[in-house]
């Protein structure tokens, strides 16, 4: 026999896995939107979102370097750069890094360089011991705010532009993981710096 009391039960439980998921739920969206958006300290840099197309400006940000230092992109001696939003726990983005690493051994003194800029939010916990396992030899930059990801509106990672420097154009928009190291994505790089349009 099932009394009141057990029926309440049978009922209470499902209920509670039901709203401890929800919040679980929503707590991820938040950071990731966060991540996205503002950032989790409701950081910004005082730009608006680039719109994520060949051919749009992308704006003159001020980029903070792992170990320190600051540099505008307009300063980096390149005549293209690609912008590569990453982190540590990102498997696509960890799996792309051995490409994009011997792309830019093979260009670096053509003109190409690589902005790798890390989202994690911890980065001096997690990167020291990762860029050395790795041999990343370029320099690593810092959103652990979350500024820029709002300003290149970033939703998921990996995600990189390559940018012409003088103009600050987009050349190519790729979301998602890829062997940067092809035939194909090389023809096109030495297009770029020849200074083909």
């Amino acid at each position: 026999m099932t009394t009141p009391r057990h029926n309440l039960w049978k009922v209470l439980i499902p209920a509670l896995l039901i709203v401890a998921g929800a919040v679980i739920g929503l707590s991820v969206v938040k950071h990731f939107v966060g991540k996205a958006g503002h950032g989790p300290n409701g950081a910004s840099n005082g730009h608006d979102s680039v719109e994520l197309q060949e051919g749009a400006m992308v704006p003159d940000v001020l980029l903070k370097r792992f170990g320190g230092g600051e540099t505008q992109l307009s300063a980096i001696p390149a005549k293209v750069v690609m912008v590569n939003f990453w982190a540590t726990w990102c498997d696509g983005c960890v799996s792309e890094l051995p490409s994009i690493i011997e792309l830019r051994r093979n260009y670096a003194t053509r003109g190409f360089e690589v902005l790798a800029i890390n989202v994690d939010e911890e980065p001096e916990a997690v990167l020291p011991g990762f860029l050395k396992r790795l041999k990343i030899d370029f320099p690593v930059y810092l959103d652990s705010d979350g500024s820029l990801s709002q300003t290149f509106d970033v939703h998921g990672i990996p995600l990189t532009l390559l940018v012409a420097v003088e103009s600050r154009k987009i050349l190519m928009v790729q979301g998602g993981e890829r062997d940067w190291n092809t035939e194909e994505m090389r023809n096109r790089l030495e297009h770029w710096l020849s200074g083909s349009k």
